[in-house]
Order: structure tokens, then C-alpha cells, then sequence
């Protein structure tokens, strides 16, 4: 398949132009020699009509000033007396006077005196006296002397007397006059006029041998063409008719133009012939020179085109080597205005909006570091964190299982406590055996001592470990609180980079067709930022919740330590106390026989209050060994979606990167 030919916008400008201004010459020069073509015709027939009634208005002038004549004549009263002697000598004096080629009279009965005849001549029965009767005043057709070579006419008008025609004057005339009339039209170059009587010949032509040979229209035209003597015989029956009106006609192989018209009173018409050549070679000339002004705007229009297409030309380049080099992602180039124009407007804004479009990258570019790196850190204190509450964890369960043995041991007490109430209240009931005892009761107040001593020292030791290690695993767990204050800088960041993204959006959306590309990194950067401020939320969500546990462990913790603090270390110092005093009365027990039942009520009771502190102790630790596990549980789930936030990270460091690379992509420098 062939390539389809590329044609620059400056040649097509050019092209364009100069077809523009082709076709619109040429409609206007089709239009202006139309127009010009029907006026010069309009006003050539109309000429040509014109000059026609003015030359039969002449000829019939010369013939109305005949008729005057005669009529003149006719009115002599030895005229009107229709007396031939009486008429004879007045005939000879005017025709002398007038200028006639001859006068005579016509009886009302058809007898004809003539001047040089003695006698009278019938014509009663010739076409001519029946004419007169019917006419009374005509011009007859021509009659041609041959001998003279003359062509002559008579001119009738009636003689009346009393209202009554008597008979007929007729003046015999040449028509010299007519002729020289006709031969005087000039019509242009070869333009000629003629006049053609009733049966078509010539009566006044430019060559006389047509007049003086009586030659017939349709002969000198035709001539022995017996295919063109219809075509001739249809023109002639035009031209003698009554109408006045010019007629498009071929004679003799050329084109011309007939304007006839009828001479008042006379069976004759006047024809005037003008060739087409000369009618359109005025039309021709308008032709030729809106031709040459056709040529001289196409070549005008061509040149200015070429100028044209030039300044659009270099205009064109300069954009497009703009744009090859944005299409390059370099937007350090800056384009160069040439001239003062709409295409140096747009070289403007473009590199207004280039250096808007490098300020957003370069700080897409900024924050996207920054959002690498802060998600880097985030990620390292998350595995600190997830470290820490590994070793809280493991801290709270040894916790857990200390309190169990606590309980373990608060138990073994109680039960001695229990033990002593009984040994007590055999005591009140034996007291005779409280001696053979004593021994016993000794050495069973010095294990009391000792083991209470020993579980004080324990609770003591337990107390001090677990409260070190819960607020180190409290201060360690403050730095929970680290990662919502770093996730509200990520999602302000978060925030700039989708204002960026949007700056972007708009100045690429100002550049165009050009912006496009910067329109799609624009859509990434603001779908990466949204991405980061939803992980961020996620984030702040978790951390949220680790931080209500955390609250909760510390309450619960601080509520533990306070129980063990104030109750049952003090229950301690008591137990301690009546186990010291009850060694002491051991020791002194011989001297305070009589006090037995007193010491052993108090010990009844002290030992009742031990009792019920030692199950108050082991329902506190109880307690705080449920919330350690609850504790450990909240630290595991902590550890659990620790995980998470370190995906989410991950994610969103690698969106930052895949961001990075791509602005990356662009030159600023």
C-alpha cells in the first residue's frame, strides 16, 4: 500500500490560499464578464433597435416631406379641378419647383395622364389603381430603370374636393436620397443596414448592383443552396414583418445580429446588420483583461501565501521543537517567542506553565523522599516496637505466673491460718494441753515467722520486679504514641502531595494537548496521596487501639501494684507481727498460762482477719493475673497487626518510589 503524502501545514496554507484567491477571481471575473457580456449585449440590441427607428424614423421623414409636398400640390385648385389642360402646366411648374422626377394624375375612374402623353391611359384594371382605391395615399414598391441604372418609387396621395376624392396626384421620386441614407449607417467596422420591400428585395443597399439587379434577400444569402433557402426564407419572413426586434442569425457562415423594423407607411423594412465578432469583441476584451487581473491576483495571492506560510512556518518549527522536547520529559527547555503575535502569547504560557509544572514535580519529588524515608523510620520503629511488646509480653506472663504462685502460696497460708483457728480453738477448750503443746506451738510459730517473713519477702521482690518491668514496659509502649504523631506528619504530607497533584492537574490541563502527559502523572501522584492517607487512617486506627490497651493495662497494673502495695504487704507486717508475738508468747508461754484465754481469743481473731486479708490477697492477685494475660493477649494482637502496618508501609514506600521514578523521568535543571 502506497504511503499517503504528507504536506506541511505552510504548503497547505499556501495552496489554500492560492486556491482561495483562484476561485475567487474567477467567480468574480465569471460573474463580472456575465454580467458585463448581458449589459453590453442588452445595450448593443437596444442600440442596434434604436439606431434602427431613428434610420426608419429618417426615411419616413423623407417620405412624409415627399407626401407634404404633393399633398400641397394636390390642393391647387387647377389640381383639384381634375382638368388635364388646366392641370398640365401646373404639373410641369411644381415638378420643376420640387425636384420630382415626375408628376401625373390619376382619374377616380383609372385613366392615367402623364406629361409627356397627349392621351390618357387606362389602368383601371392594374394592381396599381386598385391599390389606390384602396389605400388612397402609399409609396409604391421600387421600380428600377435599367437603362438609367436608377431605382425610383411614386409616392400616391388622393385629390379631394368637397370632402370628395376626385382622383389621384402621383410623384414619381428617386431614391437616391434613401440610399445614400442607408449607406451612411456605419456599424462598427463591417456593420451595414439595408431595406427590403414585401417580396424581399433590396430597396437601399451599401452596393447598388443588389438594388439596381433587384436581387431578393433570399438569393444573395442562399443562393443556389436549396438547404439554406428555408433557413433564409424563415429569417426574411422576420425581417418583413411588423415587429421591431433583433434576431441572432447565420449568414454566409458568420454569425450577426438583425434589428428590422417596419417604415411608417410603406410595405418596407430597414434592417441593420452587425457582426458578432464585433459585438463580442468588446465582451472578449473584458474577457481578456479579467483574465490578466485574474492572473496578476492569483500570482498576488500566491506570493502573500508564500509569506504567509513562511512566518507560519517558522512559528510551526518553534512549537514543535518546544514540544519535541517536553515530549523528551525536558522541562528545563524554554521556548523562544518570536515576534510579538498569538504564537508568542502561547510560547509565554507555556513556559509560565512549564516552571509551575517543575515547582510541582520538584516538590513531588521532595515529598516523595521524605515519604520514603519517613516510612523507612516507621517501619524501624514499628519492629522496635514489635520487639518491645514481645519482651512485654513475655514479661507480663512471667507476671501472670508469679501470681499464680502467689495464689499458690496465699493459699498454703490460708490454710495455715485455718490450721492455727483450729489449734487456737482447741487451745481455749484444752488449755491443759496447751503445755504438752508448747513445745509444738513454738516451733510452729518460728516456721509461721519464717515462712511469713519468706512469703513477704517473696510478695516483696515479685511487687518490686513486676513494677519495674511494667513501667519499663509502659515507657517502652509510649512510643506507640510516636507512630500517631509520624502518621498525622505522613498524612499532612499526604495532603501537600494531593494539592500538588492537583496544581498539576490544572497547569497541565492549561497546556493542552501538551499537558497530557503531565495530566496522568498528576492522576498518579494524587491516587498515591490519597493511597498514603488512607493507609495512614489505618494506621492511626491501630495505633488508637494498641494505645486504649495499653491505657487499660497500665490502669489495671497501677491498680494491681496499689493492691499489693497498701494490703497485702501491710497484711504481711501483720501476719509477721502475730507471728513474732505469738513466738513470743511461745517463749513466755509458762508465765501467761492466765492470760491463755485472752491471747488465744486475740489470736482466734487475728488470725480470722489473716484469713479473710490472705482470700482478699488471693482474689487480688487472681485479678491481676487475669489482666496480664488480657495484657499478654492485647500485646500478641498488637504484635498481629504489626504486620499489617508494616504491608501498609511497604506499599506505600513502594508507591513513593514508583512516584519518585516516574517524576524522575522529567528534566527541571
Amino acid at each position: 500500500m502506497k504511503q499517503k503524502l504528507k504536506i506541511g501545514i505552510a504548503r497547505r496554507i499556501i495552496i489554500q490560499i492560492t486556491l482561495l484567491v483562484f476561485i475567487m477571481c474567477n467567480i468574480l471575473s465569471f460573474i463580472s464578464y456575465s454580467r458585463s457580456k448581458a449589459n453590453i449585449l442588452g445595450i448593443t440590441f437596444e442600440e442596434l433597435t434604436e439606431r434602427t427607428k431613428d434610420m426608419a424614423t429618417v426615411v419616413d421623414a423623407y417620405f412624409e416631406k415627399r407626401k407634404e409636398q404633393l399633398r400641397y400640390i394636390a390642393k391647387i385648385d387647377e389640381i383639384k379641378s381634375m382638368d388635364w389642360n388646366a392641370q398640365k402646366q401646373v404639373l410641369i411648374d411644381e415638378n420643376e419647383k420640387w425636384g420630382f422626377n415626375g408628376l401625373f394624375i390619376m382619374s377616380a375612374d383609372g385613366f392615367g395622364y402623364y406629361i409627356g402623353n397627349e392621351e390618357p391611359k387606362d389602368q383601371s384594371q392594374e394592381d396599381f389603381f386598385k391599390k389606390m382605391k384602396a389605400e388612397g395615399e402609399f409609396v409604391t414598391d421600387p421600380f428600377i430603370k435599367q437603362i438609367e441604372k436608377e431605382s425610383i418609387t411614386t409616392i400616391v396621395t388622393p385629390i379631394n374636393r368637397d370632402d370628395k376624392v376626385v382622383g389621384y396626384l402621383c410623384g414619381t421620386i428617386k431614391l437616391d436620397e434613401v440610399n445614400k441614407i442607408v449607406q451612411s449607417i456605419k456599424i462598427g467596422q463591417s456593420g451595414y443596414g439595408f431595406i427590403l420591400d414585401s417580396t424581399g428585395r433590396f430597396v437601399a443597399h451599401k452596393d447598388m448592383n443588389l438594388v439596381l439587379t433587384e436581387t431578393k434577400f433570399v438569393d444573395n444569402f442562399a443562393g443556389k443552396n436549396k438547404d439554406k433557402e428555408n433557413e433564409v426564407n424563415n429569417i426574411l419572413s422576420k425581417l418583413i414583418s411588423d415587429k421591431t426586434e433583433v434576431e441572432d442569425v447565420v449568414l454566409n457562415g458568420s454569425k450577426v445580429r438583425i434589428s428590422h423594423t417596419r417604415i411608417a407607411g410603406t410595405s418596407w423594412s430597414i434592417c441593420l446588420i452587425a457582426p458578432n465578432k464585433e459585438v463580442m469583441s468588446g465582451i472578449n476584451r473584458i474577457a481578456l483583461d479579467q483574465f490578466i487581473t485574474t492572473v496578476i491576483f492569483v500570482v498576488i495571492g500566491a506570493l502573500t501565501s508564500v509569506v504567509i506560510g513562511r512566518i507560519l512556518l517558522r512559528e510551526i518549527k518553534n512549537i514543535r521543537n518546544y514540544s519535541t522536547e517536553l515530549s523528551s520529559y525536558n522541562l528545563a527547555y524554554k521556548g523562544e517567542k518570536i515576534g510579538d503575535n498569538e504564537f508568542a502569547e502561547t510560547i509565554q504560557d507555556l513556559n509560565s506553565g512549564v516552571n509551575e509544572l517543575c515547582s510541582a514535580i520538584n516538590q513531588v519529588k521532595m515529598n516523595s523522599n521524605e515519604i520514603s524515608k519517613s516510612s523507612e523510620k516507621i517501619n524501624e520503629m514499628i519492629i522496635d516496637i514489635s520487639s518491645e511488646l514481645e519482651s512485654s509480653a513475655a514479661e507480663t506472663e512471667e507476671i501472670s505466673a508469679n501470681m499464680e504462685q502467689c495464689t499458690a502460696s496465699l493459699e498454703e497460708a490460708n490454710s495455715i491460718s485455718h490450721t492455727i483457728n483450729k489449734s487456737a480453738e482447741k487451745s481455749a477448750d484444752t488449755a491443759v494441753k496447751v503445755l504438752k503443746l508448747a513445745g509444738d506451738i513454738q516451733q510452729e510459730s518460728d516456721v509461721a515467722y519464717n515462712d511469713a517473713i519468706l512469703s513477704k519477702q517473696n510478695v516483696e521482690s515479685l511487687y518490686n520486679s513486676c513494677s519495674i518491668k511494667l513501667k519499663r514496659a509502659l515507657e517502652k509502649i509510649a512510643v506507640v504514641e510516636n507512630i500517631s504523631s509520624m502518621s498525622n506528619s505522613i498524612l499532612e504530607i499526604s495532603q501537600q502531595t494531593n494539592l500538588l497533584s492537583l496544581n498539576a492537574s490544572i497547569e497541565a490541563a492549561r497546556a493542552g494537548e501538551q499537558g497530557k502527559g503531565f495530566a496522568v502523572v498528576a492522576e498518579e501522584v494524587r491516587k498515591l496521596a490519597e493511597q498514603s492517607a488512607s493507609t495512614v487512617n489505618a494506621i492511626q486506627d491501630n495505633v488508637n487501639e494498641t494505645l486504649l490497651a495499653v491505657k487499660e493495662l497500665s490502669e489495671t497494673s497501677s491498680e494491681l501494684l496499689n493492691v499489693v502495695e497498701k494490703d497485702i504487704l501491710n497484711d504481711y507486717e501483720k501476719l509477721i507481727d502475730i507471728t513474732s508475738s505469738y513466738k513470743k508468747s511461745g517463749d513466755n508461754f509458762k508465765n501467761v498460762m492466765t492470760e491463755v484465754s485472752g491471747v488465744s481469743k486475740e489470736i482466734y481473731d487475728s488470725i480470722n482477719n489473716v484469713s479473710s486479708n490472705i482470700e482478699e490477697l488471693t482474689e487480688a492477685i487472681s485479678s491481676v493475673s487475669k489482666s496480664s494475660l488480657h495484657i499478654a493477649e492485647n500485646m500478641t494482637s498488637i504484635n498481629c497487626k504489626k504486620d499489617d502496618i508494616v504491608e501498609y508501609l511497604e506499599k506505600n514506600k513502594d508507591k513513593s518510589q514508583h512516584l519518585l521514578g516516574m517524576v524522575n523521568k522529567f528534566k527541571t535543571e
